[in-house]
């Protein structure tokens, strides 16, 4: 491996941003004197002096300008054709992972140079020594102990929670172009300094400068669009495998991939904010996890000490002191009895298991995950979300996102009959996260508090975390992060935190709701009793941080207290789909169940809403013709939405009619050919073979009245492709 590296790392930020204002500032500087020489020495000789003089310093400036920017510290590249091809199809951190330099003579491509410096950059941070061991496990580029290169970061590649590579070329391609931007904006502002002098004086080397400038400033400006338009394009690989340099008509695409991932990736980027702020929130989370680990640690110290001095107390006996006791007629009778747990919940006296789970279903049980999210449940009169509620958590998380996290149904009932029937109901629906683990009680940095009739949005794990990481890099003393404005939905604690709370709630859980108690919680930890409220309201600010826009709604109507009915919504969370569009074939529709206003049949077919109709009977039908027949290649209803999950198909299957009857045997009559049942989450969708030909029919049959009213949100009617 042969490379040629200049490395200059000590070059920081502020000695090319200082360079930059010096040079304007000398513009300025210059500009004032051919003022001071144009007024008080006005004659020819001297104004072809100044002239002349003018467009030296123009020259001298324009070039310190573009040295600071341009010709920085620069590291000379030479790469392999051959393995420059192989690995950045893997990874676009590879070129500068050392995995693509010339491994001989022949093999050598073309010298890239690149600016690893440009007056920026190395950062220095005020980490603890236990801190600083644990990154080293997971940072391999340090200058020196406390200070990481930037711009030749490299993260450990198990770590499946960095973001994206793409997102990772974008944050530094956008960060290029704001430093074009900037400076490019620089100029122009000293461009309205020095101009007026010139045109109020009439001065044509202010003038000059500042076309000069202006200039500067438009290739600065076209430099930042071009890099833009070129990051938008794409490029095959084929032309970095092979060639570098095949034709004119390659030059733009070769250079844009040259800007996007080969030179400026890692180079010329402007402040790395993306590098810099994963580290921060690295650190966020050691910090975190440092903090559980020293409550942890003394809570298992405390539990150590009090069975050590048990151990003791029992080995070791005075023989004098049952004498003497009885020689003094002491009375050895106890008055003194400490507070403990019992007082708080009196059912688990003489009851250790009290504390125990009473019914576990999850198999594989988690560890090291760092967001547990907590779901209580319970009975309720008219209809449950908690089914609901889970598919939106679920569907919202990204593999790495479920990786990360786990989730805690908490069944607050002890009807045996009724936690049977939930739990039968979750294994039903989510048995392959059960097996997997996703749902366990365990560890983890943060707990966050949700409830059973909530919605999600899409990554919102992910934004909950990065959001508390940054707070806590910034050094912010949060207790609590609010992430919904209602209730106590969408509330993040840490979990060395917590036991405060709970001691909290305990003392006071039938005087107040918990969501209640929480203001109380802070406003003692933070208020004095003679402060003053603004002073109160400001620290109680610092502790309780709140998160927009929302990322959770309340979607429940009927309370889990009796008799109540609760329509609060969170207006920050947005709007809520109730329905998934499909644009399905030319169909007439027949059905004998009414729909209540607008919510009509054929509307939903079309797109336009979702089907509400009126308490389905036994033997109601819904009927789809399909005129001429299509080939169709797969079937989906889905019933219930978002706002009223239970009114859903449950008993009822879905038939088709091919066209063309076969012969075959069939249980139902006239040729229906029966293709899906509606689960117990109201899905029902099945595949058509394509043998079954163009289908007339599709039929939607009701086997048992309902209580409720019924939603299809979703008709989705797939039309098979045509090969070729």
């Amino acid at each position: 491996m042969k490379t040629k590296k200049d490395h200059h790392h000590s070059v920081q930020l502020e000695q090319g941003l200082n360079q930059i204002l010096l040079t304007l500032l000398y513009y300025l500087i210059i500009s004032i004197l051919q003022y001071l020489l144009e007024v008080h020495m006005a004659s020819p000789l001297v104004s072809a002096t100044n002239l002349l003089f003018s467009i030296l310093s123009s020259i001298l400036c324009t070039s310190l300008l573009s040295y600071s920017i341009i010709f920085g510290p620069w590291e000379t590249v030479h790469y392999s054709l051959s393995k420059l091809s192989e690995h950045t199809q893997a990874s676009t951190r590879s070129f500068f992972e050392s995995k693509v330099f010339v491994s001989n003579e022949t093999d050598m491509g073309r010298v890239f140079l690149i600016p690893t410096s440009a007056g920026i950059w190395s950062i220095c941070l005020d980490i603890s020594e236990s801190q600083m061991k644990e990154l080293k496990e997971q940072f391999e580029d340090w200058i020196e102990p406390k200070c990481l290169n930037t711009l030749s970061l490299k993260m450990n590649p198990k770590d499946t929670t960095l973001r994206s590579m793409k997102e990772q070329r974008r944050i530094r391609m956008n960060n290029l172009i704001i430093s074009c931007s900037t400076t490019s904006i620089i100029i122009l502002v000293s461009c309205l300094i020095i101009f007026p002098i010139g045109l109020f004086e009439k001065q044509a080397p202010s003038i000059f400068i500042v076309s000069v400038l202006y200039t500067l400033s438009g290739v600065f400006a076209i430099f930042a669009l071009g890099i833009w338009e070129m990051s938008r394009n794409h490029c095959g690989s084929s032309l970095l495998g092979s060639r570098l340099l095949s034709s004119g008509s390659d030059l733009p695409c070769i250079s844009g991939t040259f800007y996007r991932g080969k030179g400026f990736y890692a180079g010329w980027t402007g402040v790395d904010l993306g590098a810099e702020q994963e580290l921060r929130r690295k650190l966020a989370e050691v910090s975190i996890r440092l903090e559980r680990a020293e409550y942890l640690n003394s809570a298992r110290y405390n539990d150590l000490r009090n069975l050590y001095n048990a151990y003791k107390g029992f080995l070791t006996t005075d023989s004098n002191l049952l004498k003497n006791a009885l020689l003094a007629k002491a009375n050895w009778t106890f008055d003194l009895s400490l507070p403990s747990i019992v007082q708080s919940l009196p059912h688990s006296a003489g009851r250790p298991e009290a504390f125990i789970p009473a019914y576990k279903i999850a198999k594989n049980p988690r560890t090291r995950v760092s967001m547990i999210l907590g779901i209580p449940t319970v009975k309720r009169d008219h209809q449950s979300y908690l089914m609901s509620t889970l598919k939106s958590v679920i569907s919202n998380l990204s593999e790495s996102e479920i990786k990360d996290c786990l989730i805690v149904v908490f069944i607050a009932e002890t009807d045996k009959v009724f936690i049977k029937s939930v739990s039968d109901e979750i294994m039903g629906g989510f048995s392959a996260q059960i097996d997997e683990g996703l749902v366990e009680i365990w560890r983890g940095d943060f707990y966050v508090q949700l409830e059973d009739d909530i919605l999600t949005k899409p990554g919102f794990l992910t934004a909950m975390k990065d959001f508390a990481l940054d707070k806590t890099a910034a050094k912010e003393p949060w207790f609590v992060i609010d992430f919904c404005q209602l209730g106590f939905i969408g509330k993040m604690f840490k979990s060395s935190q917590l036991h405060i709370l709970i001691q909290f709630f305990l003392m006071f859980y039938n005087d107040k709701p918990v969501d209640w108690l929480l203001e109380n919680v802070i406003q003692t930890k933070v208020c004095k009793l003679d402060q003053d409220y603004r002073k109160c309201k400001k620290e109680k600010a610092s502790l309780w941080l709140h998160y927009k826009p929302s990322l959770f709604q309340h979607i429940g109507t009927h309370s889990s207290l009796k008799g109540k009915v609760q329509k609060l919504k969170d207006k920050q969370f947005g709007k809520v789909p109730l329905f998934v569009p499909h644009k399905n074939p030319p169909a007439t529709i027949e059905t004998n169940i009414k729909h209540y206003k607008h919510y009509s049949l054929s509307r939903a077919y079309r797109g336009e809403t979702f089907f509400w109709g009126l308490v389905p009977q036994k033997g109601d039908k819904i009927e789809f013709i399909l005129d001429p027949p299509i080939e169709l290649d797969s079937l989906r209803f889905v019933s219930g939405n978002a706002e009223h999950p239970s009114d859903r198909f449950v008993s009822a299957i879905v038939d088709m009619l091919p066209a063309v009857q076969k012969d075959r045997k069939s249980d139902l009559p006239f040729g229906y050919q029966n293709l899906a049942t509606f689960d117990s989450n109201g899905v029902a969708e099945g595949k058509i073979l394509p043998s079954e030909g163009p289908i007339h029919k599709v039929r939607i049959t009701v086997l048992a009245s309902s209580d409720n009213w019924a939603i299809l949100s979703e008709i989705d009617f797939e039309v098979r492709k045509e090969k070729g």
